[in-house]
């Protein structure tokens, strides 16, 4: 296909998009721009970020249209294939996104399995953003659920790389144990709230509780 097949989304679903891109087929900026449908200079721009964040490599080089070198960038914190021999690439700054910065650490996190919550702590998004751009990732096969966390009342989806199928979704535990699970955690609570009190007490008062 000459195009994705939904409108390309900026952000991090939209990293993720071109993330997914070079997975299936590396591409030099100009073909990436193709398949998002911009042939403008912004796709140039986020793969030179990508590659600053580790998040892509150059795979090779080949001549453009006008006889200057292109890099075919491809997923992965790779090896980069240098340039051929007498030709060398424009010098740039290193670019500085707050979002790829972000979606940077969602891929480093996602290395092991996380549920949604623990992402959202980690990287220090908002909770719909978190759910959002996971869906989006799911829909991509870029990542997958890996496991279930059922430490709590109900299952909760641990999030992975990868795109083999979803692991199956337990069942609930039984009524009586996810009530004696409610209760303690509840008295863990309660337990953590008493000494908070305490330790902010004066010191000779903490003495005299004690």
């Amino acid at each position: 296909m000459s195009k994705v097949e939904r409108p390309f989304q900026r952000g991090m679903r939209g990293y993720a998009t071109i993330l997914r891109l070079l997975m299936d087929e590396p591409c030099t900026a100009a073909r990436v721009g193709e398949r998002i449908g911009n042939a403008g200079s912004m796709p140039r721009a986020l793969l030179r970020a990508m590659h600053d964040h580790r998040l892509i490599h150059v795979w090779h080089w080949q001549a453009d249209a006008t006889g200057n070198l292109a890099a075919v960038w491809r997923a992965g914190n790779g090896v980069d294939a240098p340039p051929p021999a007498g030709k060398k690439p424009k010098r740039r700054a290193l670019s500085v996104r707050i979002e790829m910065v972000a979606f940077a650490k969602v891929m480093q996190v996602l290395v092991e399995p996380t549920t949604a919550r623990e992402l959202n702590e980690e990287v220090g998004l908002y909770e719909n953003t978190t759910y959002q751009l996971l869906i989006h990732m799911r829909s991509l096969r870029l990542v997958r659920i890996a496991e279930w966390d059922i430490t709590g009342p109900i299952p909760v989806a641990r999030y992975q790389h990868g795109h083999k199928r979803d692991a199956v979704r337990p069942s609930p535990p039984p009524r009586r144990e996810r009530w004696a699970r409610e209760n303690e955690r509840r008295s863990q609570l309660a337990s953590n709230r008493h000494l908070i009190h305490l330790t902010a007490r004066p010191r000779g008062e903490l003495a005299v509780a004690l």
